[in-house]
């Protein structure tokens, strides 16, 4: 499970869930808004007994933006992203440098919660995976932060269609030295990088959309009175 942490601070007036839906196959537990787009008989509810995101970043970006943001952390420290979830085969899916990562910073659900999020670390990092035994007494495997504490958790989100910007985020709930390092590292190019518009850290090519006219939101369904805006 990569931890996103919260998203109260993005939409102030909405529900807020006190329980982590988990979309079955998609391990990332965050507060999640109640959506009329999210159907129930997709998802299984549990509490979850993981910290919340201690340290994050809420973050609007295309893929292009998120290209030249994490291509300048790169420069002075050679980053991988292994692939989140909860999986049938204890397979990783890592990429090294985030140019290789095909669609990210695409969104192809149009909602934060169901888009894929990533585990960034250190090139050469061990990644452990998990075991987690199912009711029907089968095993599927979790790509997580919980036992990776020295890496980061990023879910792009990212563009989806041709104006509508889905909310992402960058953060960690690991006190380890490597993952502090490495979030102060990432988020030191966001900050370097994006604007600043209210909650949110926005991509120039975001901020263009934004100006044009085009939704920002977590989905986009959302009623346009909770899209960011300046």
């Amino acid at each position: 499970m990569t931890i996103s942490g919260s998203f109260e601070n993005s939409i102030e007036s909405q529900p807020i869930c006190l329980y982590f839906r988990i979309r079955i196959g998609f391990t990332h537990p965050t507060k999640v808004l109640r959506f009329p787009d999210i159907k129930s008989d997709n998802y299984f509810v549990v509490r979850s007994e993981l910290p919340e995101m201690s340290r994050s970043l809420q973050i609007h970006a295309t893929r292009s933006d998120w290209l030249e943001c994490l291509a300048a952390a790169e420069a002075g420290r050679p980053l991988a992203y292994t692939l989140t979830g909860l999986f049938e085969e204890p397979v990783l899916s890592t990429f090294h440098g985030v140019a290789s990562v095909p669609d990210f910073g695409i969104a192809k659900h149009g909602n934060t919660v169901l888009e894929s999020g990533f585990l960034v670390h250190d090139v050469g990092s061990v990644i452990q995976i998990r075991d987690v035994p199912q009711r029907n007494a089968s095993i599927r495997y979790a790509v997580d932060q919980l036992v990776n504490p020295t890496t980061i958790g990023v879910r792009p989100g990212g563009l989806f269609g041709d104006n509508v910007v889905i909310a992402g985020q960058l953060g960690t709930a690991s006190d380890d030295p490597i993952s502090s390092e490495l979030f102060r590292l990432v988020a030191r190019s966001v900050k370097k990088l994006f604007t600043k518009i209210k909650a949110y850290w926005v991509g120039p090519a975001a901020v263009e959309i934004l100006d044009a006219g085009g939704k920002l939101s977590v989905s986009s369904e959302t009623d346009p009175l909770y899209d960011l805006c300046r």
